[in-house]
């Protein structure tokens, strides 16, 4: 079986975006293409054609020969909704039967919601999946989208499986509703712990970002924006003690004060969902294997 790729990419869990998933460990991204979202605006690459001259073509066991050779924290399947790609579910079946490690699915909130049957074929082969928010796609909401993706949200995180929130902020004018969404969701954040990590892809300042997380942060929800560049936005800090658990700076771990249990070694508050890495890397790694 012949894969679509736009790359093989060896990385900082951080620059996934990942918060509580293997901190400071490395993650082996397969980013997917032909998405079949039409967002406006994608951080992944995954609007690409599989007619683009830059596109990769790999085999089934060239992806496993890679994982075998590299041995990373987390496989994530990233990019353009790769549980609607043909034939991954052998590929997760095959990694699965040799790989040790974490697998983990981004998978756009809506996307999944609708072809439901097709990512929980995948989701018996996961650990965690990686809940996409676009702003563009909360322009109009009403309360059974906001029902249909609470009820998702606590499927997933009911089959024990590890949850986090990338939040994708393209512009300011959709922004609004998304946090709005989030905030009503506040509940579900708050009891599972589960990190919101926020992307903004618009040019803006510094306050308006700190003043966004600030608002989950002062509802108890663990919200950072980790590739930003200030420490500030792209640290997490503990919802117990406001004490700064996983400092970092730009998609790159600088200090972890959590132990291997997830406890904070401020105040000894305990995240369940916490996974620590292998083996903690804290240089910068961006390495195309492919």
């Amino acid at each position: 079986m012949v894969y679509s790729l736009s790359s093989v990419t060896l990385t900082n869990v951080e620059k996934v975006p990942l918060s509580f998933c293997c901190s400071g460990g490395i993650a082996l991204n397969l980013n997917f293409v032909e998405c079949p979202l039409s967002c406006n605006a994608c951080p992944w690459e995954a609007n690409l054609s599989q007619r683009s001259a830059e596109l990769l073509n790999v085999r089934h066991a060239e992806i496993v020969e890679i994982i075998d050779r590299y041995s990373p924290d987390i496989v994530m399947l990233h990019g353009g909704e790769p549980y609607t790609v043909k034939g991954v579910d052998k590929l997760l079946e095959e990694i699965r039967g040799s790989y040790k490690g974490f697998i983990g699915i981004k998978a756009n909130i809506f996307h999944a919601i609708s072809a439901k049957e097709r990512f929980n074929e995948l989701l018996h082969y996961s650990d965690l999946v990686l809940a996409e928010f676009v702003d563009v796609h909360f322009c109009q909401i009403n309360q059974q989208v906001v029902n249909d993706v609470n009820y998702f949200l606590h499927s997933i995180f009911s089959q024990h499986k590890g949850i986090e929130v990338i939040a994708v902020a393209t512009t300011r004018s959709c922004t609004e509703n998304l946090i709005n969404v989030i905030i009503i969701l506040k509940e579900f954040f708050k009891n599972s712990s589960t990190p919101l990590n926020w992307i903004f892809l618009e040019a803006t300042s510094l306050n308006y970002k700190l003043g966004i997380l600030d608002r989950f942060r002062e509802l108890g929800i663990i919200a950072q924006a980790p590739l930003e560049d200030s420490v500030e936005i792209a640290s997490t800090f503990c919802k117990a003690c406001r004490n700064p658990i996983i400092l970092r700076q730009g998609g790159q771990l600088i200090r972890l004060s959590m132990d291997r249990n997830g406890v904070c070694k401020y105040c000894g508050y305990r995240y369940e969902n916490f996974k620590y890495a292998k083996r903690i890397v804290r240089n910068p790694i961006e390495i195309q294997i492919l």
